[in-house]
């Protein structure tokens, strides 16, 4: 009795819904004794390859005929879990019922309870045409080495965080002196809490560029998620044209201001100092930003490589077991490419962090554009230095329509499908992960960063008709972005492949372009409400922790996919779902600052100073 009631009912929803998992934790808690016998729970998971006929849905049921050419027996499953089959009465009848009927095409995907001793075909009829996902058992995910790893290294920063509190707060109340030893308070939650209470100096508006684009993106990948078992598939790829999920839709413009923040601060911070660039101490300078990087980008893969430990449900298996390319094989296989920022060119599609695929592309333009630094003096010459580097964006603005107009790819390919991997090979290889045709973003940003640099100290002074119009090609520039990634517009770039490669080789450095002035504009002076708005001391909070947010957001927001759970999408889920996954980001993005990336940041930075030598001192004889 409680194999069939654990196996699936009815698949929730009557609008393009095809799936439930039925029950899978009662499945496997099955254990019953019987004389001669004991029966145990096996839950497996099936997708039924159907073209059936629709005949009717009654009662939160439906009824499918197996055969497309109106003839074969009708499948059907009521809400109480009750399935039967009918064989044909006679040809006339079947005919009269392939008439009337609606065609349809359904892919059901289906929990299916069975006696540990049995297979799948005990219990489904052997008409059904389906194929067999992948079965589980109690206690069957096997450790691998990568979990005693994960544990080791969980129990080390757990000791070393005890250890390192406790001679900090020793010593501050109890001595009450300062620590002798500050390598020793390194993993210190007392000093850690304190270092990241403190605000961020730099320019006041990028703490909320930087905090609502992160925002923008968690937002976004809320979206995707809920729509990943939404009961009202349908009605849901009708709300996604709408205008508020339109504007969710974008966020994928927020890596693009990532990009610009990169270039701008590289060069800002760089520009005019002759002893921090220069191509004797390059190597130095890659090494520092790699290791600010690795902490948590390494916390981030380890914590994807060990998911099967800390996830559990129907579709968990697809992440413990090698079914295909899982993200956790991937992570096992191709941690090391994650972690030397290669992965979209050695595995672009089969990455071990679907989203670090920023950070690759950002650390090789990093190289890049530090070395073009050095090149053109790093901003010691002014005509070279401008030079050099409007060179470098229109080359890749140039580069980037070269490789639109190469492939043509669809302007539609942005289009959140059910299914992720649908999209054609080519966009994601050749342009979303794309290390030059991402590139305008970061080197127009690195032009906004010489410029902040050059007016530094003198303010520009420009008239205010000059400020309105730049104002006002700022807004057309990324409404004219948006609008043309609009569904209502799609058609027109379907129709016009030139158009559509415009579309897409010209987007991103228009809304680059936008921004910079946004920005621009807040340091000389000139953003007036829109510089206070993003000057907020409630942005730097949240831009301090905006690169583990990045990285963990994602992680987060998958692991309740394994439940298998099914949702409802509406804006009001969707806002509902965001403030839960952007506060538990919060809690998890602190805990691994405070626990991982300020401690070996601290130990690392001494290596990482620049060693001085004392010049012999020279005496003049007289």
């Amino acid at each position: 009795m409680f194999v069939y009631a654990s196996s699936f009912r009815a698949p929730q929803g009557v609008s393009g819904h095809y799936e439930d998992y039925g029950d899978f934790y009662r499945c496997l808690a099955i254990n019953e004794k019987h004389p001669g016998m004991n029966v145990q729970g096996k839950y497996c998971v099936i997708r039924a390859q159907v073209a059936p006929t629709f005949l009717s849905s009654e009662g939160g049921g439906a009824t499918f005929r197996m055969s497309s050419e109106g003839r074969g027996p009708t499948f059907s499953v009521s809400s109480s879990s009750n399935v039967s089959w009918t064989e044909p009465k006679s040809n006339a009848t079947e005919s009269a019922a392939g008439a009337e009927s609606q065609r349809v095409a359904v892919s059901l995907v289906l929990g299916v309870c069975v006696p540990r001793a049995c297979t799948a075909h005990a219990l489904l009829p052997a008409r059904l045409n389906y194929s067999l996902q992948f079965c589980r058992l109690p206690a069957d995910k096997p450790y691998a080495a990568v979990d005693y790893v994960a544990l080791f290294i969980l129990l080390l920063l757990c000791v070393l965080t005890v250890v390192s509190t406790t001679y900090e707060l020793h010593n501050m109340f109890i001595l009450k002196k300062e620590p002798q030893y500050e390598w020793v308070c390194a993993f210190s939650l007392h000093r850690n809490t304190r270092l990241l209470r403190t605000a961020p100096g730099g320019l006041a508006c990028l703490h909320g560029v930087r905090a609502l684009s992160v925002l923008w993106i968690i937002i976004l990948h809320s979206s995707m998620q809920l729509r990943q078992h939404s009961v009202n598939e349908e009605e849901t790829s009708e709300s996604v044209s709408g205008q508020m999920y339109f504007v969710v839709a974008e966020g994928h413009l927020a890596v693009d201001s990532f990009f610009v923040l990169s270039g701008l601060l590289l060069v800002y911070t760089s520009a005019g100092k002759t002893e921090s660039l220069s191509l004797s101490n390059l190597p130095r300078f890659y090494l520092n930003r790699y290791v600010r990087l690795f902490p948590l980008l390494a916390a981030a893969v380890l914590l994807r490589a060990v998911e099967p430990r800390l996830t559990e449900g129907p579709t968990a298996a697809d992440r413990a077991k090698e079914v295909g390319k899982a993200p956790v094989v991937r992570c096992r296989e191709y941690w090391w490419s994650a972690l030397l920022h290669v992965q979209n060119i050695v595995n672009p599609r089969e990455m071990c962090l679907g989203h670090s695929w920023y950070l690759s592309v950002d650390m090789q333009l990093y190289v890049a554009a530090a070395l073009l630094l050095c090149v053109c003096g790093a901003g010691r010459v002014r005509w070279r230095t401008w030079s050099a580097l409007g060179a470098a964006a229109l080359a890749a603005g140039a580069a980037t329509l070269a490789f639109c107009f190469c492939f043509n790819f669809l302007a539609t390919a942005r289009e959140s499908p059910r299914n992720v991997t649908s999209f054609p090979e080519a966009f994601w290889t050749w342009y979303y992960y794309n290390t030059i045709v991402r590139s305008p973003p970061f080197f127009i940003g690195m032009l906004l960063g010489y410029a902040l640099h050059v007016y530094k100290n003198n303010e520009l002074s420009l008239p205010k008709w000059c400020i309105w119009l730049c104002y006002g090609a700022a807004l057309a520039l990324s409404m004219l972005v948006m609008v043309t990634e609009h569904p209502g517009t799609r058609a027109f770039f379907d129709e016009h492949l030139a158009a559509q490669n415009l579309q897409l080789g010209l987007s991103r450095s228009c809304w680059a372009l936008a921004l910079s002035w946004l920005i621009f504009a807040c340091t000389q002076g000139y953003g007036g409400p829109v510089d206070w708005f993003l000057s907020l001391r409630l942005w730097r909070f949240v831009a301090r922790l905006s690169y583990a947010m990045y990285l963990f957001s994602l992680i987060l927001q998958k692991a309740p996919e394994a439940s298998g759970d099914v949702n409802y999408f509406d804006t009001r889920t969707l806002l509902w779902r965001f403030c839960g996954d952007a506060m538990v980001t919060v809690a998890v993005s602190v805990a691994a600052i405070v626990l991982v990336e300020t401690p070996l940041n601290t130990l690392l930075a001494p290596l990482l100073k620049p060693r001085t030598t004392l010049k012999p001192r020279t005496t003049h004889k007289p």
